[in-house]
């Protein structure tokens, strides 16, 4: 064999081994590119899920915090409406007369567990329809002693009674509040259902 041959001889080796090199390559590429890809595939299905999961929570995040939104502007506007119902209501109350103010204060009075005792009545400063007659009268309905004092306190309408260590607030504000608390839930179903 000529050293030309043997020259062929090792080119078509090269050759060959060569192209298995490079067949195995691309092989070996091949895979590692379905191998990644099916991974950089997997990733991408993994982050579109957590994408949509998080956009999910957000909007639902959203519509949450919306409804409640609505739901305290809600019940702000029915406090109001009631509160508007009560501030009514204390006005119409101020402006009682005559036999109306001895039958409202009259049928509170009976309601409340009075111990019986000589009372001295102090009127709000600015009740001027309480005298002695009507508390007098008042007294009668109720079966309470009651003696008008010539002191005040402080108030739109309505009175204290006071004896010795007791003190029984009948104004306005307390009875209003004490009725708001006692029927405010009863006023709300009637007002909105």
């Amino acid at each position: 064999m000529s050293v030309k041959d043997i020259i062929e001889e090792i080119g078509k080796i090269s050759d060959f081994e060569i192209k298995k090199i490079e067949e195995e390559t691309d092989k070996e590429l091949k895979q590692i590119k379905e191998k990644n890809s099916k991974i950089v595939e997997d990733k991408r299905n993994l982050i579109k899920k957590a994408i949509d999961t998080k956009a999910k929570e957000l909007k639902n995040g959203i519509v949450t915090r919306e409804k409640l939104s609505m739901r305290n502007k809600l019940l702000s506007e029915k406090q109001s409406v009631v509160s508007r119902l009560f501030d009514n209501v204390k006005e119409k109350l101020i402006k009682l007369e005559g036999d109306k103010v001895v039958s409202f204060y009259a049928d509170i009075m009976k309601n409340s567990d009075i111990p019986q005792m000589d009372y001295e009545v102090i009127r709000a400063e600015s009740f001027k329809n309480l005298d002695q007659n009507v508390v007098n009268q008042i007294s009668e309905k109720t079966g309470v002693k009651m003696t008008l004092s010539s002191n005040t306190c402080s108030g739109e309408g309505g009175f204290i009674i006071k004896a010795d260590y007791l003190e029984l607030d009948f104004r306005l504000e307390a009875i209003l509040k004490t009725m708001r608390i006692n029927k405010e839930s009863e006023i709300v179903k009637i007002l909105f259902g």
